[in-house]
């Protein structure tokens, strides 16, 4: 990346902990002060940037996590509402209709994936048909697009799988889906584009009037200078607010579960609503904008702004919900769970959109929760249409609404993929098998307006490692290309948060390198002391990993870490294939260092380092023996626990795994510390 461009992306962290790949991005803004300063990177936060380029003025985005998107626009049901349910008179009502409208636009400007697939809401007795035609009726006063009360009979016709329970439904055809991280990377990086600056890695901690303005203050002791501030928090929005204003927030934040299907399962095709509650909209069966079926959320408050852990108790919640409307719902094709936290107004349940009474040139766009995502194109415009006026700013003429996307090959014909490997034949390696994801995809987006900021990041810009492996085959791999293309010789690499580094750290917090003694062979240390894998990806088994996949893993397993001739890998391995956490319901914390036996040791051989010191194999697969026994040659502390003998009950830890605890046969729980998690249980059968 040219330095024009990288200077307009900024991480900054504190003492000891790196960003995504190392230290390879500046730490500071490029200036002290700002016309705006955007406080948060979210969907609301990232779309106002975007629409504050059009205006002459300086504008800073300043994000506490690694990425954009790092908090409810990451986790929610990226849908597209059409303004159906908001009470009429309300902000959700006004910003829900204004803002589903811009969406079609939006996406030929911006380039990410967003269609209609419509939408029904289900009705179970004449109670809930009478509640249909209420929403009906509000819908029309709202001024949203039509909706129609259907019959039993249509409803069948229209969506097969519908339980027999079901007598009847809402249609609402104009109800879409989105991909949130989509639409928010693509407001960025136009954003950037037009000359706003991001700051990531870097948490506010304070904002107070000042001679200039504002004067909003990091984490790391950074203070920067602002004639206006947007706040754009999310769960922590009603601390921002009050923080300036008298007008006091209060956000009672709410988790919801959900489960994600591999995508052999399709049911419906349209979104399927239950008919709403005082909790909302209830437990949905959906189709996420990438086409994988998925069930959620429930609705549980709680104090913690920061809790993402699943629960055993809370995803059979959402399973046993979805039944109601899906009566074949089934964990067996789960692939993956996790937890969305909604921003929840505790006071009037309504959006807080604008400038604050109290505080001039403080913007709000606080408390938003659901239909958020369906209204962030109207909140941004009119936030930064307020803004602009506040400050008496001119147009930019130099604005360029439009923005070119990176390549992906799923969205191409087999024309167009031709055509881009015989410009960049990286693009014909393929790393992620079960998504079907290049090397060339990976790349760009490590040089794009905004760069990667985290492992996590490549996954929901590129699709790599969201497939039924979870990235069990091709973690390694990718962090192999990140190393090699920002030139770092070390990691840490961080999977999403700060601290959530891929492989574990001493107590100085440098990376556990593997002493590979001149005795050492491959099958007692991990093989090619840190080499790459051949560039070409060649060396994979196609046929031995699809005979051992189930239907709907991919084709075959990532090329081989390690795999140029310094010895076996564990990726050339005939074995099992390794279920992810999720198909085992395994609740709790989604943190850095779980991994499957093959992706342990493929780590090993790719970054030539631990990862974890003191490591806990659960497993009774042959890759498990030799997981086990690779680590504690290479010096690792190691507890094999076998599946017969306890189930694995929870995995515990943030920003890193710190216990996983265990459950026998009796109910008996046992915690065991770790910072590794080795979970190697077969597919049966």
């Amino acid at each position: 990346m040219d330095m024009t461009r990288r200077q307009f992306v900024k991480v900054a962290g504190a003492a000891g902990v790196s960003a995504l790949m190392g230290e390879g991005l500046a730490a500071c803004a490029t200036r002290d002060g700002y016309d705006v300063v955007v406080i948060g990177a979210g969907v609301i936060g990232c779309c106002t940037a975007r629409e504050l380029a059009r205006y002459d003025a300086s504008v800073l985005v300043v994000e506490g996590g690694l990425d954009v998107a790092c908090g409810a626009t990451r986790a929610n049901s990226g849908i597209v509402h059409t303004g159906y349910d908001p009470l009429p008179g309300t902000s959700k009502a006004r910003y829900n209709v204004e803002g589903a409208r811009l969406f079609e636009s939006w996406q030929r400007d911006l380039g990410f994936t967003y269609y209609k697939n419509g939408a029904l809401v289900l009705a179970f007795d004449d109670a809930d048909m009478a509640t249909l035609e209420e929403l009906r009726l509000r819908a029309q006063a709202n001024g949203a697009p039509e909706t129609t009360v259907i019959g039993r009979d249509e409803l069948r016709e229209l969506e097969p799988n519908v339980s027999p329970e079901a007598v009847g439904a809402l249609s609402v055809p104009d109800s879409g889906v989105c991909d949130p991280y989509g639409l928010t990377i693509a407001a960025a990086e136009n954003a950037a584009d037009n000359g706003v600056e991001f700051l990531f890695g870097s948490p506010v901690t304070g904002v107070e009037a000042s001679a200039e303005g504002y004067r909003v203050t990091t984490a790391a002791g950074n203070a920067y200078a602002a004639r206006a501030v947007v706040n754009a928090a999310g769960i922590n929005s009603d601390l921002i607010n009050n923080m300036v204003s008298s007008a006091k927030l209060a956000i009672a934040p709410k988790r919801g579960e959900y489960h994600l299907f591999e995508n052999t399962v399709h049911a419906f095709t349209r979104t399927m609503f239950q008919t709403p509650s005082d909790k909302g909209k209830g437990v949905l069966v959906g189709v996420a904008a990438f086409g994988n079926q998925f069930c959620g959320p429930n609705s549980v408050a709680q104090e913690s702004r920061t809790d993402v852990a699943t629960t055993r108790e809370g995803l059979d919640e959402v399973l046993q919900k979805a039944a109601r409307t899906w009566p074949d719902v089934g964990a067996g094709n789960v692939i993956s769970n996790f937890v969305g936290l909604r921003a929840s107004n505790a006071d009037t349940g309504d959006f807080v959109v604008g400038q604050a009474e109290d505080a001039p040139g403080f913007f709000n766009a606080a408390c938003i929760d659901s239909p958020g995502l369906a209204s962030a194109p109207a909140i941004a415009q009119d936030l930064a249409s307020q803004v602009a006026g506040y400050l008496g700013a001119g147009d930019n003429r130099d604005f360029n609404p439009k923005r070119t996307p990176a390549p992906l090959l799923v969205m191409m014909d087999e024309d167009q993929k031709a055509a881009l490997v015989a410009q960049d034949a990286a693009y014909g390696r393929e790393v992620c098998h079960c998504c079907h994801v290049s090397e060339g995809e990976l790349v760009a987006q490590l040089h794009r307006p905004i760069p990667a900021g985290c492992l996590d990041a490549l996954k929901w810009r590129t699709g790599a490692t969201m497939g039924p492996c979870q990235g069990g085959r091709c973690t390694a791999r990718i962090a192999e290309i990140v190393m090699r293309e920002l030139g770092e010789a070390e990691p840490p690499l961080q999977k999403r948060f700060a601290g959530s580094t891929l492989v574990g750290e001493d107590a100085d917090g440098q990376a556990v390198r593997l002493d590979l003694g001149d005795g050492a062979t491959a099958s007692e240390i991990p093989a090619g002391k840190g080499a790459s894998a051949n560039s070409d990806g060649a060396a994979n088994d196609a046929a031995a990993d699809e005979a051992a996949a189930p239907a709907g893993a991919g084709e075959a397993t990532a090329p081989a870490a390690g795999a140029d001739g310094g010895g076996a890998t564990a990726s050339e391995d005939d074995g099992p294939f390794e279920l992810p956490r999720a198909h085992w319901r395994i609740p709790g914390s989604r943190c850095a260092g779980v991994y499957s036996a093959r992706c342990t040791m493929d780590l090993m051989d790719a970054l030539g380092c631990l990862p974890g010191e003191n490591a806990v194999v659960w497993g009774d697969t042959d890759l498990a023996r030799r997981c086990a026994e690779r680590l504690r040659a290479a010096g690792a502390s190691v507890e094999v626990v076998l599946p017969q003998s306890e189930s694995l009950a929870r995995v515990d830890g943030t920003p890193r795994v710190e216990e996983a605890v265990f459950e026998a046969s009796d109910g008996t729980l046992r915690a065991v510390p770790c910072d590794l998690l080795v979970v190697s249980a077969a597919m049966s059968g």
